[in-house]
């Protein structure tokens, strides 16, 4: 069977429901497939096992989680790189850039802690634009 993310979204067709499966989480609100997939009532598929439901609900359902402040979204709203001005939607979206773009290596959840994930309109701050650049120029001389 074909893999998909979201079963709202997708084309494919849907996997049966296995009438005798139960989703691994007493907190779970969905379907479980006869492929063995937990089927969430907001479209996303994953494993029907405790830690991955569980997982789920945390980031995507429970509004004040961590994943969540991260990922906060207006209309227009853009996180700036500071070394070459792309926008970029969420802090995660910008660290991934970091990483792959510039080449930055290492623990960002301090430099997460300089940032405000309630204003992505703004730039990150000086000190962290100072450490990439630092980290750019240890990263060029190994």
């Amino acid at each position: 069977m074909a893999s998909f993310r979201n079963w709202r979204t997708t084309d494919l067709p849907l996997p049966d429901a296995d009438d005798n499966a139960t989703p691994n989480h007493p907190g779970a609100a969905g379907w479980v497939s006869v492929d063995g997939k937990f089927m969430c009532e907001c479209g996303s598929v994953m494993r029907n096992d405790n830690h991955c439901i569980s997982s789920h609900l945390t980031k995507k359902h429970k509004s004040d989680s961590a994943y969540q402040r991260t990922q906060f979204k207006a209309a227009g709203a853009v996180w700036s790189c500071p070394d070459c001005e792309s926008g970029h939607e969420n802090w995660n979206a910008l660290l991934a850039h970091y990483r792959r773009q510039h080449a930055f290596r290492g623990d960002s959840s301090k430099k997460r802690e300089q940032t405000d994930p309630f204003k992505p309109a703004s730039s990150l701050d000086a000190a962290f634009a100072a450490f990439i650049t630092r980290a750019l120029s240890r990263n060029q001389n190994r």
